[in-house]
């Protein structure tokens, strides 16, 4: 085993909170038995959401949606635009608001 003869140093000690941290966020998200998921919005030029982009999805949500990160909600799921979701979704960005 090596040691290092170096102080610890407060970035160190951030940069090793921060890895706990998001180990911690991961472990509780992939518990959970529901589907959760994290979109991006995709903005038109004129700064309008016209998609969203899947960005994280738990281990519950990778057993139904395999291979979607990064890819269209609108593409892969069409669906959600009849359903009201996609308007829904757009609300919450722009208000700040759940549903």
């Amino acid at each position: 085993m090596a040691f290092s003869s170096q102080p610890y140093s407060p970035d160190q000690q951030q940069t090793d909170n921060l890895s706990s941290n998001q180990k911690l966020l991961w472990a509780t998200l992939d518990s959970s038995m529901d589907i959760i998921q994290v979109f991006k919005a995709v903005r038109n030029e004129r700064g309008q959401i016209i998609d969203f982009k899947w960005i994280l999805n738990n281990h519950a949500s990778e057993r139904t949606m395999v291979m979607s990160l990064g890819k269209s909600l609108l593409q892969l799921q069409p669906g959600v635009v009849k359903e009201g979701i996609f308007k829904a979704f757009k609300l919450v960005v722009e208000t700040g608001l759940p549903c």
